[in-house]
């Protein structure tokens, strides 16, 4: 009699790659001659962006752009006035499981950042950036899901796992030119500039992914209000619309889409009559999609030959569900007393997310995401002095996800859609950001299942008895799978001759039990 046995790859979500990677970033930095020079220092900082990367053999290839961004004013004046450079970095992550389109996580963060002033036209800046990086990938597991032949009795499991995973990212520029309201003051310069991108709506089209969003711009400039030096801030909404090319999507397929704002760029421009009131914006946009899909498939948990001797061996299986995504918006404050300077004009308010980190918390089928939140708040004083006010505070939410189990890992990134303040009074003003917390949970159940088979074909089992039925006390809640193969019998024939539709036993009974020979 031929005996077959047929395997089937299960696929495995792991992580193949979580670490960081640094980089130094120094500037000795002259001032031109046109610019005025330095005589207070307002702010110094550095912030890095992942501008594109690529997946090859082994490896990953990233591109690191940090800005130095640098806020002053010039002695006697009021105004103030910035600095920008920008220094680019190519970057590899190495490893042998790096194969085929995994999923890719970047997260840049600033690590320290120190400024010297050397003189009135020189600028010393020293600091460092990381680079948070996870990949996910996939592992195959080759399991036996069928055996047939030499009267092998089977007991199956049928499962649901994540398979046919694809992957897509793509770098887009978008151009937007945006007239101000000649009610407004003109634009001198643009003190900062920030984007968020709004969560898109999305559309599988033959083989193709179409991502709609909006992305907000929040931009503060300088300008002078009736001959004195000001600030003002500006918001508007910018558009998008793009196709990723994913060969072999289709509606079957649950997209999880990530939409980050690379860089953002807001330039002044002249109008016709050479007055500015527009602001040429150069945003850089990295979308990212991985899609998968449920397969399904049975594994064997259980098995024996009626007629011959059988053994086999036991496995764990780990089978990899579906993620579970979250999307939260929780608002956070924070409050600063003013007590060296009374305020006179609130100019903006913002506020980021760095060391973001997240747990996983089964038991209490939640999990933690806690950060470091940088409160900013930039003012004017009685005296009509720019000020700028920083402070750094933790913060940390809990999510509830009913489908969290055990052995699960997540990612989560904190952005922030919104930024509001309420001034109290002269010396107290809280700063009431909204932040918006998203990621994935990588689930995984275990699953003991058959791994190998091994029957001795030459011999057969001897019989207890010569009788061609049985009588048998079954108790409730009693499998009939357990009760064939203690007798050598099969599932069907107990059930048949037995009149039975459950596979357990409802209740106390007698069985016959027919003896297959």
């Amino acid at each position: 009699m031929d005996f077959k046995v047929e395997h089937e790859m299960i696929p495995l979500s792991e992580v193949i790659y979580d670490g960081i990677q640094e980089q130094g970033v120094e500037l000795d930095y002259i001032l031109p001659d046109y610019y005025p020079d330095i005589f207070r220092m307002v702010k110094c900082e550095i912030v890095p962006e992942i501008m594109s990367y690529s997946i090859g053999e082994g490896k990953i290839s990233y591109e690191l752009c940090v800005s130095v961004n640098i806020l002053y004013c010039s002695e006697n004046s009021k105004q103030l006035n910035t600095l920008r450079q920008k220094m680019n970095y190519s970057k590899t992550v190495e490893s042998a499981k790096i194969q085929g389109n995994p999923e890719v996580v970047l997260i840049p963060e600033t690590d320290y950042v120190n400024c010297r002033v050397v003189n009135q036209k020189r600028v010393d800046v020293k600091g460092a950036v990381t680079t948070k990086i996870k990949i996910n990938g996939e592992n195959k597991q080759e399991m036996i899901c069928d055996v047939k032949g030499l009267n092998v009795q089977l007991k199956k499991r049928p499962v649901e796992y994540a398979v046919g995973k694809l992957s897509a990212y793509k770098t887009t520029e978008i151009s937007e030119e945006i007239e101000l309201s000649h009610s407004k003051p003109q634009v001198k310069s643009v003190i900062r500039a920030c984007a968020y991108a709004n969560a898109p709506d999305t559309k599988v089209i033959s083989n193709k992914l179409i991502v709609k969003g909006n992305i907000d711009i929040n931009v503060l400039y300088s300008c002078e209000d009736n001959g004195t030096p000001s600030m003002e801030t500006m918001k508007f909404t910018v558009p998008y619309s793009q196709i990723l090319d994913i060969n072999g999507i289709d509606e079957a397929y649950k997209c999880y889409v990530n939409i980050n704002t690379a860089s953002c760029e807001v330039t002044p421009t002249a109008d016709n009559d050479g007055n500015m009131y527009k602001l040429k914006c150069e945003i850089s946009v990295r979308i990212s999609c991985n899609a998968m899909r449920s397969g399904y498939a049975e594994l064997v948990t259980d098995i024996y030959s009626t007629r011959y001797p059988c053994d086999f061996k036991m496995t764990g299986v780990k089978i990899s569900c579906m993620p579970a995504s979250f999307d939260e918006s929780v608002n956070e404050k924070y409050t600063f007393e003013c007590t060296d300077s009374k305020i006179d004009k609130v100019y903006d308010v913002w506020c980021s997310a760095g060391n973001t980190s997240i747990k996983t918390i089964p038991e209490e089928k939640s999990v933690l995401v806690s950060a470091m939140l940088h409160y900013a708040v930039m003012y004017r004083e009685h005296d009509g002095m720019p000020v700028l006010l920083e402070k750094e505070c933790a913060c940390e939410h809990k999510i509830s996800l009913p489908d969290i189990e055990y052995g699960s890992y997540a990612d989560a990134e904190i952005s922030i859609c919104n930024c509001t303040y309420n001034l109290a009074s002269g010396d107290k003003l809280t700063v009431n950001p909204e932040l918006k917390i998203t990621g994935k949970v990588y689930r995984s159940s275990e699953v003991e299942a058959v791994s190998d088979i091994q029957i001795n074909s030459e011999e057969i089992k001897k019989a207890d008895s010569n009788y061609a039925l049985r009588l048998y006390f079954g108790t409730t809640g009693e499998s009939i799978w357990d009760i064939a193969k203690k007798y050598s019998t099969s599932v069907n024939a107990v059930m048949e001759e037995n009149n039975l539709y459950d596979e357990k036993l409802a209740e106390n009974s007698m069985l016959l039990i027919p003896i297959v020979k």
